[in-house]
C-alpha cells in the first residue's frame, strides 16, 4: 500500500524563494508563481520504488492583500486560490495582509 502524502505549503515563502533561484527581483510578478498541486505531484512521482507515494492533500497558507488596500492584487489572489481549489485535494487557508504605515506588509489583526 502506498504511502499517504499531504504536503503543506507557506505560499509566500515558495513564491520568493522561486523568484531567487530562477528569476530577477526586478522581473514581472507573476514570475516565481507555482503551482501547489504540481509540486506535490511531483515529489510523490519520485518516491523509490515508483507507485510508493499517493498525495492525498495539499494544504496553501498564503496571505492575500486587503481589498481596501490592493483591489487588483487581492482579486488576482482570489483567482489564484480558486483554481488551485478545482481539485478537492487542495485547500487554501488565506490570511489578509494590511500594509502598514512604513509600506510593509503585515497580518490583519
Amino acid at each position: 500500500m502506498p504511502d499517504r502524502v499531504a504536503l503543506f505549503v507557506d505560499y509566500q515563502n515558495v513564491y520568493s524563494s522561486a523568484r531567487r533561484a530562477f528569476h530577477a527581483d526586478s522581473g514581472p510578478g507573476r514570475l516565481g508563481q507555482t503551482r501547489p498541486l504540481a509540486i506535490g505531484d511531483l515529489i510523490c512521482a519520485r518516491a523509490r520504488p515508483p507507485g510508493d507515494r499517493r498525495l492525498e492533500q495539499v494544504r496553501v497558507y498564503r496571505g492575500v492583500p486587503s481589498p481596501r488596500q490592493n483591489r487588483i492584487g487581492s482579486a488576482a489572489s482570489r483567482r489564484q486560490m480558486d483554481t488551485w481549489q478545482v481539485d478537492a485535494r487542495v485547500e487554501v487557508f488565506p490570511h489578509t495582509l494590511m500594509r502598514s504605515p512604513d509600506g510593509s506588509l503585515r497580518e490583519k489583526g
